[in-house]
C-alpha cells in the first residue's frame, strides 16, 4: 500500500485508534465504504496529516485524533567505544549507537500511547543507565530520555594511608597512623609479606605503640589494616614510604616542629601567696586569687603593673579554710567556699564585693545538704551557681545550685556504688548545657571515681566508671576542649604498670581513653600524684595551638613539679622543670593554669620565692 512511511505503533489494534476513518469523501474519490474499512485495517491510505510541533519539532505522520504520531528520542552520554542498542517497548523499535550524541527510535506513538527505553546491548565491561525512559507519549515528539554510560577505573593493588599528614613535636610520638591494602576491585585486603615503612628523615624512628617500647622498621598487615606511631628528632617536612611486593607504594607527608621543651620564661609576681587554688582575671588585668595554704589564708588581688593587695582575710570565728578558688558572677561580686569555721563547721558558700565585705550566703548543715563543699561554684546559664560537696548527703557528696539571693537547692546525693564518692573537683558547664564533674572514690567498678553528668534538676548519669589502668583517683575539674570531648587528669594509676596518674579523655557519650601515663618522678619525670595539701588538682587547659597544657606539683628534674604538654593523640613533653627555693618563683605549683589577656600563663606555687612561700608567677614567650 503506498502512502504509508513509517510504521505507526498502535496502543490498540481498533480502526479509530489507527487514526483513520472512513468517510463519505473517500466514497466519493471512488472507494467504496468497505474498502476503505478494509484499507485503514491495513494501516494505509491516502495522504498524511501534519504532526504538532513537539520536543524536537517536525511532523507526524498520520494518526492519531488529530491526525498525528510522535516519535521517541534522547541522547547518550559517555559512549567512547563499542556498540550500545537501545530499543522502545520491543526489539522491533530499536536504535544502534556507537559514541555519544542524540538518538530517535524510527517507530512513532500516537499520543497516549506507552513507551518503554531500555538497554539491550552495551559494550563489554561498560554500564549504561536510562532516565526518563518511561512515560506516555503527550501531543509532541519526545527527547528527553538521557543514557548515561561508565567505563570502571582500572585499579592496581596499592597501599593506602587512611590517617595521618599531622604536625608534631620533634622528639614526640604522632597519633595512630592506619595504613590499609586494597585490591585491584577497590577492596581492603592485606598481603601476607611484611610492608617496609621507610622515611626520607634519618632521623625518624616507628612503632607499633605510642610509648615506643619497640621501635620497628616493618608493619605485617595481618587482617585489612595496621597503625603504626613515628617519631623524629629533627625538625623539616620528611615523606613516610610504605611498601611491599605486588602493591603500588604509598608516601605520607608529614611534617615536624621544633619542641617546645626548654621554652618559656618564669617570671615571679608576688610572693607569700602558697596556693594550690587557680586564679582568675577581671576584665581590666587585674588577677585575683586565694591564699590557701599559708596563714593569714587571704583574698588577694594583683594589678596589671603588679601591685598587690588584700582584699580579705579569713576569720576562724565566721568562715575559714576556703577550699576553691573564686567565681566572678553576674552581679560583679565573687564567690567561693569554705570548710570551717565557727559560723560555718560544716563548710559554707561566701560572697565577696568588690570593696571587700565578706559575707556567708549558705552554712552547710553536714546532713543531706553537703559536708565540706570543695571544687568551686560555676554560675550557669540560668543565673544559678552550681558546685559540690565532698561528704554529706549519704555520705558520699551532694551536688546543689544556689541562686544569687542565697536560695540553695539540693541536686543529688551520691551513692558509693551506684554513682560514685566524694566529688572533689567540681562541676564545668558544657556546650550542650548539661554539667560534667569527678568523683575521686566509688563508682561500679573498683571504687576508683567516675566520670559523670548531670542535668540542671539534678539527675546524674555515669558516663564512666574508673578502673586502675584508667587512672584512678581524679579530682580536678574537667576540660571540655574544642573537639567537644572531655579531658582530665587522674592522680593514680594508667595504662602501664608503672603509671602514677593519667591523662584521660572521655566523649560525651562515655567512650573512654586514657592518653598518657605519668611516671615515677625520677629522670625529670612529672608526678601529679602530688595532691597539693589535699587540694583538688589535676586541671587542664586548651591553648590556640589545639594542645593541652597542665602543671604537676611535683617531680621533674628538680622535683618540685612543672609545666608539660599533652597533644590529643597523647604525647607529652615537659616544658618546664619547676624548682623551689628563694631564688625560684615556680616551686610546687598544684593549681591549674591561666591564660591571661596578654596571652601568657599565670600560676601560684606553693614553695617558690622568698623564704620558699610560695609565688604568683607568670610563663611567657612558649610561642
Amino acid at each position: 500500500m503506498s502512502g504509508i512511511g513509517n510504521p505507526v505503533r498502535q496502543a490498540a489494534p481498533s480502526i479509530m485508534r489507527r487514526g483513520w476513518r472512513a468517510t463519505l469523501g473517500d466514497a466519493a474519490r471512488g472507494l467504496p465504504l468497505l474498502a476503505v474499512a478494509a484499507l485503514a485495517a491495513c494501516g494505509g491510505g491516502g495522504g498524511s496529516g501534519s504532526g504538532s510541533t513537539g520536543d524536537s519539532g517536525g511532523s507526524g505522520t498520520s494518526g492519531g485524533a488529530n491526525g498525528s504520531t510522535y516519535t521517541v528520542g534522547g541522547s547518550v552520554t559517555g559512549l567512547a567505544s563499542g556498540t550500545l542498542v537501545l530499543q522502545d517497548n520491543s526489539a522491533a523499535d530499536a536504535v544502534t549507537l556507537t559514541a555519544s550524541g542524540a538518538f530517535s527510535f524510527p517507530g512513532q506513538l500516537v499520543s497516549g500511547a506507552a513507551y518503554d527505553v531500555t538497554v539491550s546491548q552495551a559494550p563489554s565491561g561498560v554500564t549504561c543507565i536510562v532516565s526518563g525512559g518511561t512515560g506516555s507519549i503527550g501531543t509532541s515528539n519526545l527527547s528527553g530520555v538521557a543514557v548515561n554510560c561508565t567505563t570502571p577505573v582500572a585499579h592496581e593493588a596499592a597501599l593506602v594511608f587512611r590517617s595521618g599528614g599531622e604536625t608534631v613535636n620533634a622528639g614526640t610520638a604522632s597519633g595512630a597512623i592506619t595504613l590499609q591494602a586494597v585490591d585491584a576491585n577497590g577492596n581492603i585486603a592485606g598481603p601476607t609479606t611484611p610492608i617496609q615503612l621507610t622515611s626520607s628523615s634519618p632521623t625518624m624512628s616507628f612503632s607499633a605503640t605510642a610509648d615506643f617500647a619497640t621501635p620497628v622498621t616493618s608493619v605485617l598487615l595481618v587482617a585489612s589494616h595496621a597503625s603504626f606511631y613515628f617519631r623524629d628528632s629533627a625538625t623539616g617536612s620528611p615523606t613516610i614510604t610504605a611498601s611491599t611486593a605486588g602493591y603500588a607504594d604509598a608516601t605520607l607527608p608529614e611534617t615536624v616542629a621544633a619542641s617546645i621543651a626548654g621554652r618559656g620564661t618564669v617570671t615571679e609576681l608576688a610572693a607569700h601567696v602558697a596556693s594550690s587554688l587557680p586564679l582568675i582575671q577581671g576584665s581590666d588585668g587585674t588577677l585575683y586569687g586565694v591564699a590557701d595554704s599559708v596563714l593569714p589564708q587571704t583574698i588577694f588581688s594583683i594589678d596589671s603593673l603588679g601591685a598587690q593587695k588584700i582584699l580579705h582575710t579569713f576569720d576562724p570565728n565566721v568562715s575559714w579554710y576556703p577550699s576553691s578558688a573564686l567565681t566572678r558572677a553576674s552581679d560583679g561580686n565573687f564567690y567561693g567556699v569554705t570548710q570551717l569555721g565557727t559560723s560555718t563547721p560544716h563548710g559554707g558558700i561566701y560572697r565577696l564585693t568588690p570593696d571587700g565585705t565578706f559575707s556567708v550566703v549558705y552554712a552547710f548543715t553536714g546532713g543531706a545538704d553537703g559536708n565540706w563543699p570543695q571544687g568551686g561554684l560555676v554560675q550557669a546559664t540560668d543565673g544559678r551557681l552550681y558546685g559540690t560537696a565532698s561528704l554529706g548527703g549519704t555520705s558520699c557528696g551532694t551536688t546543689f545550685a544556689l541562686t544569687l539571693t542565697g536560695q540553695f537547692t539540693l541536686l543529688h546525693e551520691f551513692d558509693y556504688l551506684t554513682d560514685g564518692c566524694e566529688p572533689l573537683g567540681g562541676l564545668i558547664q558544657g556546650s550542650d548545657g548539661l554539667f560534667y564533674g569527678t568523683t575521686s572514690a566509688g563508682g561500679s567498678q573498683s571504687g576508683e571515681g567516675t566520670v559523670y553528668a548531670m542535668s540542671s534538676t539534678g539527675q546524674v548519669t555515669v558516663l564512666h566508671a574508673l578502673l586502675d589502668r584508667d587512672g584512678a583517683y581524679p579530682s580536678g575539674k574537667l576540660l571540655e576542649a574544642g573537639d567537644g570531648n572531655l579531658y582530665g587528669i587522674a592522680t593514680q594509676g594508667g595504662p602501664t604498670a608503672t603509671s602514677r596518674g593519667d591523662v584521660f579523655r572521655v566523649s560525651k557519650a562515655g567512650v573512654f581513653t586514657a592518653l598518657y601515663g605519668f611516671q615515677s618522678n625520677t629522670q625529670g619525670n612529672l608526678d601529679v600524684s602530688f595532691s597539693g595539701s589535699g587540694r583538688s588538682v589535676g586541671t587542664l587547659i586548651q591553648l590556640a595551638d589545639g594542645n593541652l597544657y597542665g602543671v604537676a606539683a611535683a617531680g621533674g628534674s628538680y622535683g618540685d613539679g612543672g609545666l608539660f604538654q599533652i597533644t590529643p593523640s597523647g604525647s607529652e613533653i615537659v616544658i618546664q622543670s619547676f624548682q623551689g627555693g628563694t631564688t625560684q618563683p615556680a616551686g610546687g605549683a598544684a593549681a591549674a593554669l591561666l591564660q591571661g589577656l596578654d596571652g601568657k600563663l599565670y600560676g601560684i606555687g606553693l614553695n617558690g620565692g622568698p623564704g620558699g612561700s610560695g609565688t604568683v608567677f607568670s610563663i611567657s614567650g612558649l610561642f
